[in-house]
């Protein structure tokens, strides 16, 4: 068996850190072409906990596009990550690198649009639980998300922004 050395261990940890920060990232920037990079090739994206409904079975394309449909009418958002824990092991020589991970996180999340009569911003704050795969891309990052899981904790602000103006329904 190869051992986990100290090395694996840091480079596994800002690995997949980053995936959580480009997935933020792609998201407040609407680079929705790009979403489906931090994705494995099938996810289960659960938002059911803020939104209602059932867990989606989807892919990143398929993820990056339900977003850009619900943030067409948001002029911008900025999500940010704390207090990220990750469950890898210690490194030892009785370890094997792990090929899985769960991510915990807090998030808060703003979303602005202008020109919306009772407030411009929408702020929501929860925390995230992701179990993040390592893939065989040997391109570069190799990890990807295949579970998102999303918690809210609080809403505060106008939830009409995120009302589409020709429908008149809102995803909040």
């Amino acid at each position: 068996m190869a051992s986990y050395t100290v090395n694996d261990y840091l480079l596994d940890r800002v690995q997949v850190e980053e995936t959580l920060h480009k997935l933020l990232w792609f998201v407040d920037r609407k680079e929705w072409d790009k979403i489906s990079t931090v994705f494995a090739d099938k996810i289960i994206v659960d938002y059911t906990d803020l939104l209602g409904g059932e867990p989606a079975h989807t892919t990143g394309v398929d993820q990056g596009k339900v977003w850009e449909g619900m943030l067409e009418y948001v002029d911008a958002t900025q999500h940010n990550a704390t207090s990220i824990i990750l469950d890898l092991p210690s490194p030892t020589a009785n370890v094997q690198r792990p090929t899985e991970v769960t991510l915990t996180c807090n998030v808060f999340a703003s979303h602005v649009r202008k020109e919306v009569l009772a407030g411009s911003m929408l702020q929501n704050g929860g925390r995230y639980q992701m179990k993040i795969i390592r893939t065989d891309d040997k391109s570069g990052n190799p990890w990807r998300i295949s579970v998102m899981k999303a918690f809210g904790i609080f809403y505060t602000g106008n939830t009409g922004i995120t009302k589409n103006p020709e429908t008149g329904i809102a995803w909040m």
